[in-house]
């Protein structure tokens, strides 16, 4: 047990398994972690290659169960889905991981050296982490956590329905059906966003949500939407919250707590959108290097409106890939349900006849 940075070896990666957790080492995901039976009857932990036992399966619950003593103490348990028999004629007491000397094994004591507290591995909170924040099982939770929870459990009741009753979505023929992608978030209106409607302000989160969704990445996007709530809303003052959508700039971090190694563009211009930054022909030069080779980005920038930026419409992000010809680009407009095929490359996108973007936000690959 170690301090909040923790090492490689300490980063672990939790799978539901319908009926329980693996728990997977996340520098080597073949290996969970797996209760093992000594030749003295007793139990210890190690981490083992995946074969789907029953005691490689575990189960999180908060340390406060109501007991006497534990009121007020927050906190997780984890706790094995095999039970221990001190012999034939008793009954099976469950096993609780535990510590003692910086070392983990296994006890039926539930109170001692049993608490335990999840540490994220990014700057950036994930959505089971504020699930358990708001159900008071760790942390104290806050009125923002609560309120992007309230508007997931809304989302997560339309979203279905969205895809399954829009044939622009639910046609075997829709790029939705064909990539796994979402584009024309103006017609996800309703769905909640901070204070606010999903429709003209859910760029970044679509963005993230198709660039995982093609590096073949699990992810719900009614979570992934409470956790751009969460940790990346822009707040502007006498606006609803969530007005102007999110931080671009957040989405490094958010890729990074799904297991990715982000890099992006190191010049920033989002303060000062009137001004283009010296160095944007040059970032743009490596994001197309960089979309090249990886053959996906994720790039933000100032929409493009008479000669200038679109200060109505401000920032738009959006997931691009390489195509055979020109660049395929996800959810680039608000409405339309397939993605924008016609520009040759980023440059094009500033520089055509019909540019897209004014100025540069932040490109990032991974």
């Amino acid at each position: 047990m170690y301090n909040y940075t923790g090492n490689d070896n300490q980063k672990f990666k939790f799978e539901w398994c319908d009926v329980g957790y693996k728990i997977h080492a996340l520098n080597n995901e073949h290996l969970v972690l797996t209760l093992n039976a000594n030749d003295d009857g007793s139990y210890s932990v190690y981490m083992g290659n995946d074969l789907n036992l029953q005691g490689q399966l575990w189960e999180v619950l908060p340390y406060n169960n109501g007991a006497n003593g534990l009121l007020g103490e927050n906190g997780l348990v984890i706790r094995s889905k095999v039970l221990y028999y001190e012999n034939n004629d008793t009954v099976g007491q469950p096993l609780y991981l535990s510590y003692k000397n910086d070392q983990i094994s296994v006890s039926t004591d539930r109170i001692s050296n049993t608490r335990l507290m999840t540490c994220a591995i990014a700057d950036w909170t994930r959505f089971g982490d504020a699930y358990m924040q708001y159900v008071g099982w760790t942390y104290m939770s806050y009125s923002a956590n609560d309120r992007a929870m309230k508007n997931y459990a809304k989302n997560s009741t339309k979203l279905p329905n969205i895809l399954k009753n829009d044939s622009r979505y639910s046609s075997i023929s829709s790029s939705y059906s064909k990539t796994g992608c979402i584009n024309g978030q103006g017609n996800f209106s309703k769905l909640k966003f901070g204070d606010t409607t999903f429709d003209g302000v859910g760029c970044e989160v679509l963005a993230t949500y198709n660039a995982m969704a093609r590096q073949g990445i699990n992810v719900d996007l009614c979570k992934l939407t409470a956790e751009f709530e969460m940790n990346a809303i822009q707040i502007t003052g006498p606006l609803a919250d969530g007005k102007s959508g999110s931080k671009p700039e957040r989405i490094p971090d958010c890729l990074e707590s799904y297991s990715l190694s982000p890099g992006y563009t190191d010049s920033i211009i989002y303060i000062n959108p009137f001004k283009t930054d010296s160095s944007q022909k040059e970032n743009l030069k490596k994001i197309q290097e960089k979309l090249d080779k990886n053959g996906r980005i994720i790039f933000s920038a100032w929409n493009y409106n008479n000669g200038g930026i679109d200060l109505k419409y401000g920032v738009h992000t959006v997931y691009i890939e390489k195509g055979s010809s020109n660049i395929v680009i996800y959810n680039c407009y608000n409405s339309w349900t397939e993605p924008e095929t016609s520009y040759a490359s980023i440059e094009d996108m500033f520089s055509s006849s019909d540019p897209l973007f004014s100025t540069l936000v932040i490109g990032i690959w991974y």
